[in-house]
């Protein structure tokens, strides 16, 4: 069970210029990611869908950022006529970025089995991990989801490449290999993060979610780590641990 259930997010991008904000005045866009947007999830709602669980939306890396590097090179021009344009589209930057939950799977795993050991004896980590049909058929829809949200917006599309996913591990959101549950044969851990053989180790990190979910961990993470921390407390209070 330790190691196995790896549970990541797959996700998409697109990049493109809103054309009303074209010339605006350049503003301190500074921030989580740059004007950092959120669109929970939706796909609960309305017409059956053909996979499982969902995704929601970010925007980040909006308005005047450092620098315009991201686009400058393909604007058309030349000389001053060409520095204007650049800034006259500096404003305008927005990026669509949906994070779908990957279903949790045995195969996907961490594992030190027959791997090579470095300098100073470890044996080093090998990571299987991969996303099947039905994050496939999730991403259809995420595409669909951006650029029916940017055909709205009226946007002017930089990049957007329908069937391509972002690169197993970009959605940085970590989860599994140490997983919570009830049944100590299909989990490693109790609703606590304690170890279901070992009473007096808890984990307290992305490893216990039994699953990814499509949202960003990091207060499900602390709340956990505290909720952990004070049933820990209680239980050297009354001399179990």
């Amino acid at each position: 069970m330790i190691g196995r259930y790896l549970c990541e997010q797959v996700r998409i991008e697109a990049k493109a210029f809103l054309p009303e904000l074209f010339g605006r005045e350049t503003t301190n866009d500074d921030g989580i990611g740059g004007e950092h947007i959120y669109m929970p999830r939706f796909n609960h709602r309305g017409k059956k869908r053909d996979y499982l669980r969902g995704f929601g939306v970010q925007f980040w890396g909006i308005g005047c950022q450092a620098g315009a590097g991201n686009y400058a090179s393909s604007v058309a021009g030349f000389g001053p006529a060409l520095k204007r344009e650049i800034k006259r589209r500096y404003p305008a930057w927005v990026e669509v970025h949906p994070f779908g939950e990957v279903l949790p799977r045995r195969d996907n795993q961490v594992t030190v089995e027959g791997t090579p050991e470095d300098q100073y004896g470890v044996p080093l980590p090998k990571i299987a991990y991969s996303i099947g049909e039905n994050e496939h058929r999730m991403a259809n829809e995420m595409y669909d989801t951006v650029e029916m949200l940017l055909h709205e917006a009226k946007a002017e599309i930089f990049e957007l490449e329908r069937g391509r996913t972002g690169r197993n591990g970009s959605a940085i959101h970590e989860h599994g290999t140490c997983r919570m549950g009830d049944d100590p044969k299909r989990s490693a851990l109790n609703k606590f993060n304690q170890m279901h053989r070992v009473n007096n180790l808890f984990v307290v990190d992305g490893s216990a979610f039994p699953t990814a979910t499509e949202k960003n961990p990091t207060l499900t993470i602390l709340a956990m780590a505290w909720r952990a921390t004070d049933y820990l407390a209680d239980q050297l209070r009354k001399g179990t641990l």
